[in-house]
């Protein structure tokens, strides 16, 4: 009797129960979280829009980014970037039937936060 014989078939057990395709999920999930996480920081990282209000009131506000909360995106968006590398890696060797999931959807989180990167190293002087 090999061990084999106790575990049930992958490809007849329900997606649901499949437990590496719900840690897939889960971490393609994170992935997203991040994601958003990066996009909260990004707003108070970035210099502060000046109205002509508060430059008639003289209110001064930053006119350029915050290192460490740029340094916080950087590390955000990278973390992002090898989330959706590796979903996109388990899901291209996990998915072979046509009727799986997408194994682009991890990609769509990598392609993000890549696009995101290069737009944030050219945006900030001092990162380029």
């Amino acid at each position: 009797m090999t061990s084999h014989e106790h575990q049930p078939e992958r490809r007849h057990q329900a997606k649901e129960k499949d437990t590496l395709f719900r840690l897939i999920n889960a971490i393609h999930l994170f992935g997203w979280a991040v994601m958003l996480a990066a996009l909260i920081v990004f707003h108070y990282a970035r210099p502060e829009f000046t109205t002509g209000f508060q430059e008639y009131l003289g209110i001064e506000v930053r006119e350029q980014w915050s290192r460490p909360l740029t340094h916080f995106l950087l590390l955000l968006l990278a973390a992002c970037t090898s989330l959706g590398l590796v979903v996109t890696i388990l899901k291209r060797k996990r998915t072979r039937r046509k009727h799986d999931d997408s194994p682009y959807s991890g990609l769509v989180l990598l392609i993000v936060a890549l696009l995101c990167l290069a737009a944030l190293v050219a945006e900030v002087p001092w990162l380029g």
